[in-house]
């Protein structure tokens, strides 16, 4: 896919007798056509700070050359080569025709960018850290992002903006060691972005640096006025998940007042799943509504008001004030706790079942709204991984709610992994589903030699599984291909044999 997608946006490119409307003559250095889109351009430069040959692929909205007089925000994507594709792509998708973002992917011209990306991406050093990583420095095989921060700011950012269109918003938006490199940049670079793409964040390098920066920001500052999307793959590592968590829980402690954090964990993502565009660009660059949306907007407001009521209503615990918001009689159907209930007190007595256990309530101003007909609309309201479904119908007493979906936490796929030797069963043996990026599951078998790996038999890109007994040779064999696997173990050969 990746391989692809290189290929497709690297290599094939015409060159116009006029790109970006003459203006792209301006420029220092080379620029061209991409073939990607009819109205997608690359420039490359040498750069005066690091020495870097980059290349910076554009592409610009649809609309960029029938309306002359618009401007339009700027994204700026790390690894543009990869990224660029897939988020042009997404993004046009998800507006249908009514984009209006310049996107531009920031990467290199010459075939080194994956050794260029490790060293310009990865944080300065921490008075923490330890020699060998201060030789690497000196080395300059990493810790260069503060010049890296320099480029964007005293050469690509004046170069997209003399150019094109721009107004004064922009994002940044990284995935791995570029994912670090973009939260560092939230924290030294405040000025410069107002929208911030964090996903997978990978500390190549020193990860202290990061929250040294962090801790350094929150006591000069009250308040980060900024709309961060924060993501992991549920299938990553360790240290990027860490790394992930302990910044959506570092900065939500903060209690910043003006800051937009949306945290997402990636189902059934690893580190390379490209999975991030989606939903990144969706939370940073919500499609526009307006006259192009699926419906009238003061139909919207009367039917967002008693789900509005209601989520209130929910949160506070307060049945009576919910039950005036539903539908009244068996038409109502809720769906909780697993079951489906008919009627407002079956549904609410299955409510008082859910407020037991505690969670947190449900966030208002994530609710979407979409609808084909002026009589119903359906919105969805978020508390989490949790998720509410509410479906509201104008009756003759006015808007009700005549539907409540509750999500159910989804059942995690268990494969049984037997351990045997020479027939018998082995107890206590260690199993463990190993990928790219570490352990993706692990569990020690029973009694009877059978371990329940919480992993899902049907995802095996490759991985392996490790078996490691006490007087039995480690196994390490391919994947598992059914939900029940048998493995067999060796004694340990004696030493000295």
């Amino acid at each position: 896919m990746r391989t692809a997608l290189i290929a497709l946006f690297i290599y094939v490119f015409v060159v116009p007798s006029d790109s970006a409307g003459g203006q792209a003559q301006s420029v220092t250095g080379d620029s061209a056509h991409a073939y990607i889109y009819p109205d997608a351009y690359f420039h490359d430069f040498r750069s005066g700070i690091n020495n870097r040959p980059y290349r910076l692929w554009v592409a610009l909205p649809q609309t960029y050359a029938s309306r002359p007089a618009s401007r339009y925000p700027v994204l700026y994507l790390l690894d543009g080569g990869i990224s660029l594709p897939a988020a042009a792509s997404v993004y046009r998708v998800l507006n249908r025709g009514v984009d209006s973002l310049i996107l531009v992917g920031v990467g290199y011209s010459d075939n080194q960018g994956l050794n260029y990306r490790l060293v310009d991406y990865s944080l300065p050093l921490s008075e923490s850290a330890d020699s060998t990583r201060r030789r690497r420095e000196q080395q300059g095989r990493c810790c260069q992002a503060a010049a890296t921060a320099r480029v964007l700011r005293q050469e690509i950012i004046p170069l997209i903006e003399r150019v094109y269109r721009t107004t004064s918003s922009r994002g940044l938006f990284g995935h791995s060691v570029g994912g670090n490199f973009v939260a560092y940049m939230l924290f030294v670079e405040t000025d410069l972005f107002d929208r911030y793409g964090i996903t997978s964040p990978s500390p190549w390098g020193d990860n202290a640096t990061l929250f040294d920066r962090e801790a350094k920001y929150a006591s000069m500052n009250r308040d980060l006025d900024k709309t961060v999307f924060l993501s992991v793959g549920s299938e990553e590592g360790a240290w990027n998940t860490y790394t992930a968590a302990r910044l959506a829980t570092t900065l939500r402690a903060r209690s910043y007042p003006s800051l937009q954090l949306t945290e997402w964990t990636l189902d059934n993502s690893t580190h390379g799943a490209m999975a991030e565009y989606g939903m990144g660009l969706r939370i940073l660059y919500p499609p526009p509504w307006g006259p192009v949306a699926p419906f009238d907007s003061t139909i919207a407001a009367a039917a967002l008001k008693p789900v509005r009521a209601f989520i209130d209503a929910f949160n506070r615990h307060d049945t009576e004030r919910m039950r005036a918001q539903l539908l009244n009689g068996e038409d109502f159907q809720g769906a909780i706790n697993g079951r489906v209930t008919h009627g407002p007190d079956e549904y609410l007595r299955g409510v008082r079942e859910e407020w037991r256990r505690a969670r947190a309530p449900f966030r208002v101003d994530s609710m979407r709204m979409s609808t084909e007909w002026q009589s119903d609309a359906v919105f969805v309201a978020r508390s989490g991984s949790r998720r509410m479904m509410l479906q509201a119908a104008r009756r003759p007493e006015g808007w009700r709610l005549v539907y409540v979906l509750h999500s159910t936490p989804a059942v995690r796929e268990v494969t049984l992994v037997r351990v045997e030797h020479e027939g018998r069963p082995v107890p206590r043996a260690d199993v463990a589903v190993v990928g790219e990026e570490g352990v993706l599951a692990a569990a020690r078998t029973d009694s009877s030699g059978v371990a329940r790996v919480a992993y899902d038999w049907r995802r095996s890109n490759g991985w392996y599984m490790r078996i490691e007994a006490s007087r039995f040779q480690p196994a390490r064999v391919g994947p598992p291909t059914r939900p029940r696997v048998t493995v067999v173990l060796r004694t340990e050969t004696p030493s000295g044999s």
